[in-house]
């Protein structure tokens, strides 16, 4: 085994911890990706990125505390809030230190691991969970999944006399982003993905699924992509038939499903000495995440919402870089109109909250609990 099939490993294997543990106790583990996440960061002895998880997750939380006692919102609301005051607060942090913030991508070899965009939005999941399930339980699941994991990889690296993942840290150049590019385009991405979901119930493959996408993005990794989501959407057509699940669990299951599905395939094409293959598995966790996460969306909300979503999210994403890349007041200007775009969808959306509001308001009101309501 490969360190790269061990990096593959370690986030299946998370991936796989979490479900389970959520299977048997019903309890969450601050996001899915979060223990496998933290697995690699801590086999790759990057300690100031675990606990810069830790300082975001806190300040996260005490965001969304702050705000359910001011304002009623809706759970996609406050998760919406949560992952954004992650992805803000790092991307300024990255922005500030000149693109080093955190973003250190790691190198296997000749191979490309870049988990920097963990740190944007696993510290927003992991506060929300913990706003919703308390600190005991989610970090208890969290600290075990984390363990397990890291058992699990560093057992399997023994016993194939590997010393475990030595993944030295190391700043390789993206194909399409630039350290200053990347964290305004999370920024972008993260408020055109959810802002869809929630305004129009739409899909965009994942929170930050179309970073992934633009940074594989070329025709033969496209269609690579695409026929590996196409083989995990079947599969998981036909298992939707024989399994009954809850959604979280329907999530982890594809999510789980497309991750392994694009590992097997692209190993198999490249023995094989495929060169689309090759090209696609020259990143190391980038086209598990992508087709895993395109493939839940397309699970959740169909083909064609997800299909809406994710051009929505993707032009917005490369317009961002391409503004920030050339420059200018004119570049800084249009990009302004970009984000004012997305914060356009939620202006939109808060239509149907106040509705809501207005709803229940009327209830209370109609059947008061108390005598000396109003009516």
């Amino acid at each position: 085994m490969t360190e790269l099939d061990l990096a593959r490993l370690t986030l299946v294997a998370g991936l796989v911890v979490a479900a389970f543990i959520y299977q048997r106790t019903r309890l969450v583990s601050g996001g899915l990706m979060t223990p496998a996440y933290l697995a690699i960061l801590i086999s790759a002895g990057s300690w100031v990125d675990v606990y810069s998880w830790a300082a975001l997750s806190f300040v996260s939380w005490l965001v969304i505390m702050v705000i359910r006692r001011l304002v009623a919102l809706p759970k996609t609301w406050l998760l919406m809030i949560a992952i954004t005051t992650s992805t803000v607060i790092h991307a300024i942090a990255v922005l500030v230190t000149g693109g080093r913030g955190g973003q250190q991508p790691i190198e296997i070899g000749a191979f490309t691991l870049v988990i920097s965009g963990g740190m944007y939005i696993t510290p927003g999941l992991t506060a929300f969970d913990l706003s919703r399930q308390g600190w005991l339980r989610t970090l208890g699941v969290v600290i075990v999944a984390t363990g397990v994991t890291l058992g699990l990889t560093l057992g399997i690296a023994a016993l194939g006399n590997l010393s475990g993942p030595v993944i030295p840290l190391s700043n390789p150049d993206s194909r399409v982003f630039t350290s200053m590019s990347l964290p305004v385009a999370m920024i972008v991405c993260v408020l055109l993905a959810e802002g869809v979901r929630i305004a129009f119930g739409w899909g965009s493959g994942g929170i930050i699924g179309a970073i992934f996408f633009v940074e594989l993005l070329d025709l033969t990794n496209a269609i690579v992509i695409i026929l590996l989501v196409a083989i995990t959407a079947v599969i998981a057509h036909y298992a939707r038939k024989l399994l009954t699940m809850t959604p979280r669990q329907w999530f982890q299951f594809t999510m789980i499903l497309g991750a392994i599905i694009a590992w097997a395939g692209l190993s198999v094409g490249s023995a094989l000495g495929l060169p689309a293959a090759a090209t696609v598995g020259a990143y190391a966790l980038e086209p598990l995440l992508a087709v895993g996460l395109i493939s839940t969306d397309v699970a959740r909300f169909g083909t064609l919402k997800t299909i809406y979503g994710k051009l929505v999210v993707l032009a917005g994403v490369i317009l961002t870089n391409l503004l920030v890349i050339t420059g200018g007041f004119t570049s800084w200007l249009a990009l302004g109109g970009v984000v004012f775009a997305g914060l356009a969808i939620y202006i939109f959306a808060f239509r149907k909250v106040r509705a809501d509001w207005k709803v229940a308001d009327d209830i209370g009101l109609q059947h008061p609990l108390f005598t000396g309501a109003k009516k």
